[in-house]
């Protein structure tokens, strides 16, 4: 029974310093976190960069067209062309652009931006004239006769560690920026800013 008894606790003392598998259980317990890390860290700075491309795009449009006081349909198309090149290496394909000149309409010292005219890339929406601008409430309420252009981009992004690892990214997301943007040149109508008026539509009414 002793002798017994002595092999049980030589066994368990040598299970006690055994540590042959304990590498492997950490390795195996390690390399997911640092994996989630890396993988993370790379679709973060992807995420980064595709904002900034989109940013970039909304303001040369924005910049673009704010010279122009009547820009032609063939102007207009050769402004959205430029959306491939600016977004680059990103995928051009599917996003939606959007461009509206807005204004202050009435003689209210401040008042809600609303739509005056809009044109469209193919495929993207064209806002309705006297609409209310689809802008935050803090930038809706500006001063009497102010005249800008809002340039609304939708991007959509799939994640690029997915698409590494499976082939297709999955459905990703939406990069929306809406940019209000100064009319640069433009011409006076009801107001002493200057306007530009995009497609087939008019001028901002006095009232």
């Amino acid at each position: 029974m002793i002798a017994i008894r002595r092999r049980g606790e030589r066994a368990a003392a040598g299970f006690a310093r055994a540590e042959d598998g304990v590498a492997i259980v950490e390795f195996a317990l390690i390399v997911p976190v640092l994996l989630i890390i890396y993988f993370g860290t790379v679709e973060i700075t992807s995420v980064m960069r595709n904002v900034r491309k989109v940013d970039i795009l909304s303001r040369t449009i924005g910049d673009t067209l704010s010279q122009r006081t009547m820009p032609t349909a063939d102007e207009v198309n050769e402004v959205f062309q430029v959306a491939p090149i600016v977004l680059a290496p990103f995928d051009g394909t599917g996003v939606q652009m959007t461009v509206s000149a807005v204004g202050v309409v009435g003689d209210a010292e401040t008042g809600p931006l609303q739509v005056c005219s809009s044109v469209a890339a193919a495929g993207s929406p064209v806002r309705a004239a006297g609409a209310p601008a689809p802008v935050a409430g803090a930038d809706s309420l500006q001063p009497k006769g102010t005249r800008l252009l809002l340039v609304e981009i939708s991007a959509p992004y799939k994640p690029v560690t997915a698409a590494s690892l499976f082939g297709d990214g999955g459905p990703g997301f939406l990069i929306t920026r809406k940019t209000l943007w100064p009319v640069r040149y433009g011409r006076r109508y009801a107001s002493m800013s200057p306007e530009v008026v995009l497609g087939s539509g008019a001028s901002c009414p006095p009232r």
